[in-house]
């Protein structure tokens, strides 16, 4: 259920941010050319529209199918691992992880590349622009270091 209302969330908003914010342009004054959302001094996020045909800050670009068929892969691992999970919390934190893997995946596949939207500027300094696809996956990873981490505190005391 988690998963499936993460995906949504992710489609609709990369649809919605594709048909209405025109793409990127850096050369514009702030917002470059997207949506303010937020801007006081030293920090700024807008909406931003930006194909990215790689993986996280666009690493990767050019590899088409061979990086659609890597995600294929990653998503039925994490779908197994799933399966394989009792503990809420781990499932909780995968169905994240598989949202955001194949929210990028049919992303990529209908479009070919990823809708990416989230513009954060903090000090002068501008961030890798990212969608909730990619916020999906950095809470799914974080959720599973936090709980390896207790798991193995927990054993260090006993």
């Amino acid at each position: 259920m988690i998963a499936c209302l993460a995906l949504i969330l992710d489609l609709v908003t990369k649809w919605v941010v594709a048909s209405a914010v025109s793409p990127i342009d850096f050369a514009a004054p702030y917002p470059f050319g997207g949506v303010s959302l937020i801007q006081v001094t030293g920090f700024y996020t807008c909406l931003n529209y930006v194909g990215n045909r790689g993986v996280a800050f666009g690493w990767m670009q050019g590899w088409g199918l061979w990086l659609l068929v890597f995600r294929m892969l990653v998503v039925l691992g994490l779908c197994y691992g799933y399966r394989a999970q009792t503990s809420l919390p781990r499932k909780i934190s995968l169905s994240l992880l598989i949202a955001g893997a194949f929210g990028n995946i049919l992303d990529s596949w209908w479009n070919g590349y990823v809708v990416d939207f989230i513009h954060i500027g903090i000090g002068g300094v501008s961030m890798p622009i990212f969608n909730l696809a990619d916020t999906w996956i950095c809470l799914g990873v974080l959720g599973l270091i936090v709980m390896n981490y207790r798991v193995r505190l927990k054993r260090e005391i006993s």
